[in-house]
């Protein structure tokens, strides 16, 4: 019974964290592209969820653990925040690096995962990170490209995206530690 308890409770923090981050993501690209008012308080919301993931990773590893974490989780939301802005203004140059930072991001999020737990798929892992990737910024192009319904089917794959990988966080940690 102790570890149900467990279980659900692990499930719970990872999806309520992840899910936050995803849709905290959105609300930042929204603000970002539209202009409106708001903007430096979504922006500044949604650098913390990266606070969120971390504190579902301490409960579970090392409080190091969750630190890595939640600077590696904000470091990838200031590069998303930055290609929502380089796409905003029209700066190819910004929007490039920013990519190419992100898809670095990708690849050092995923390495960490794996050090932190063998048993974390690199492959997996990896994919999680850049589906959630490739949506967000799908989300900002259709957004500028007035294409809303298919704005919001983008967020919400993204969104099943992240619950997937929340998920497999879940499973791999439950596997693997309890």
């Amino acid at each position: 019974m102790a570890d149900d308890t467990k279980t659900l409770d692990l499930y719970g923090i990872m999806r309520k964290n992840f899910g936050e981050y995803v849709y905290w993501t959105r609300e930042m690209l929204v603000f970002v592209i539209s202009a409106v008012r708001g903007k430096a308080e979504t922006i500044e919301r949604y650098h913390r969820t990266a606070d969120g993931i971390a504190e579902a990773f301490s409960l579970y590893y090392e409080k190091s653990v969750g630190d890595e974490i939640r600077r590696l989780y904000y470091e990838q939301s200031l590069i998303f925040t930055e290609i929502a802005r380089a796409y905003t203004y029209e700066n190819a140059k910004l929007y490039s690096e920013a990519l190419e930072r992100l898809t670095r991001s990708i690849a050092v999020i995923t390495e960490y995962f794996q050090k932190i737990n063998a048993a974390y798929d690199t492959k997996k892992v990896s994919e999680f990170m850049e589906n959630n990737a490739d949506r967000a910024v799908s989300q900002i192009k259709l957004r500028f490209a007035g294409n809303f319904d298919e704005e919001i089917d983008a967020f919400d794959n993204a969104f099943d995206n992240i619950l997937e990988m929340a998920d497999y966080v879940c499973a791999t940690i439950k596997n693997t530690m309890f």
